[in-house]
């Protein structure tokens, strides 16, 4: 029995929607993967975690996800991008603020060092290299917006105090 041509082209159709489909589907996940990756390969070098930071707020859960995993790579990388994506635009957290939130206080949970490691990367990006001049208050909006990504009673723990513009906000 031959096959006609009519239903070996209606096959080979539907494979290829199929697996053009699937690529759609698998495409981001498999990106944030390589960069996953790359990201410990280049030991979250600054450059590579501006390329992930330009992502936006897609990056957001897996950047949730690398903060809560053991790799201190990962989670260094991870509040860098968000310190990134801050510089670009400051309220690009705002919606995602309470489940980053919770992810880096279950970290501080597991490991109350790594309270000091967020508030120093916090503290490093969150201000230009400028010497003898003074910093625009941009940069101290910047800082404060990640710090309120440290639960408060952290914050507190350790003396560390939001300005008051903050409050006022």
């Amino acid at each position: 029995m031959k096959i006609s041509l009519s239903l070996k082209l209606g096959i080979f159709v539907v494979l290829i929607f199929t697996l053009v489909i699937s690529v759609l589907c698998l495409y981001r996940p498999l990106k944030f993967r390589f960069y996953e990756k790359d990201l410990i390969r280049t030991n979250a070098h600054l450059g590579y975690c501006a390329g992930i930071a330009e992502e936006g707020t897609r990056a957001i859960p897996y950047i949730i996800d690398w903060i809560g995993q053991e790799n201190h790579v990962l989670r260094t990388g991870s509040i860098k991008i968000l310190m990134l994506m801050l510089h670009n635009d400051i309220h690009s957290l705002d919606s995602n603020m309470p489940e980053l939130r919770k992810a880096i206080a279950n970290v501080i949970d597991k490991d109350r060092d790594w309270c000091r490691r967020f508030g120093e990367i916090i503290r490093s990006h969150s201000y230009p290299y400028v010497k003898n001049r003074e910093v625009p208050r941009k940069y101290h909006r910047i800082y404060e917006k990640a710090l309120s990504l440290l639960p408060p009673e952290i914050l507190r723990g350790y003396g560390i105090e939001i300005y008051a513009s903050a409050r006022r906000r």
